[in-house]
This record gives structure tokens, C-alpha cells and sequence, in this order.
């Protein structure tokens, strides 16, 4: 639920937690979704700190989103995984096709 009437983070916090996820400030923007320009006026204190902003970056140190650890890396992963258990398993055919021919 929203906090009605509550101030968002200040730019200087906002600069530390998208320096404490190790991201460069253009990662950061485009993956916040804002501007570069934005995202810098937003740490020098001459843009407001928009809500979904701060949103977006609980959710991303809550969930690894922003550091590639989220669920787009889970996904990533289970293709991996079925690429490579499709690699072994055409190694294994080959494997027979060879002692066949031997």
C-alpha cells in the first residue's frame, strides 16, 4: 500500500543503493525505466525521487532484480540447463553411433 503523503528517498540514498547493486547510473536508468538525465537529476535533489522508482529499486535488492539474479536469470538458467542436457544427450547418441561403426 502506498504511503499517502510520504516523502520517497533522497537522491543521495538513491545514489548509494544503485551503487551498493554495483550498477553504472545508465544501467540503473534504463532498467529503473527513467532517463539518464532523470536518474541524475533525481541524485542531485532537483527532481523528486518518483515513488515507482523507489518501487522498483526495493524490488530489485529484494529480489536480485537489478543485479541480473532475478527471475530473468532463473529463466535463463532452466533454458541453459535444457541445452545442455540436449548436448549430452546427442554426445550419448554419438557415442553409440561411433561403436557401432567401430
Amino acid at each position: 500500500m502506498p504511503r499517502v503523503g510520504a516523502e520517497t528517498i533522497s537522491g543521495a540514498e538513491l545514489r548509494t543503493r544503485i551503487k551498493a547493486l554495483g550498477l553504472t547510473n545508465a544501467e540503473a536508468a534504463t532498467r529503473l525505466g527513467i532517463t539518464e538525465d532523470g536518474l541524475y537529476k533525481a541524485m542531485a535533489g532537483t527532481r523528486r525521487v518518483g515513488r515507482q522508482t523507489e518501487l522498483l529499486l526495493e524490488y530489485f535488492e529484494e529480489f536480485g532484480g537489478l543485479t541480473g539474479t532475478g527471475r530473468r536469470n532463473r529463466r535463463l538458467s532452466r533454458i541453459e540447463r535444457e541445452q545442455e542436457a540436449q548436448r549430452a544427450a546427442e554426445e550419448k547418441l554419438d557415442r553409440k553411433t561411433r561403436r557401432r561403426r567401430a
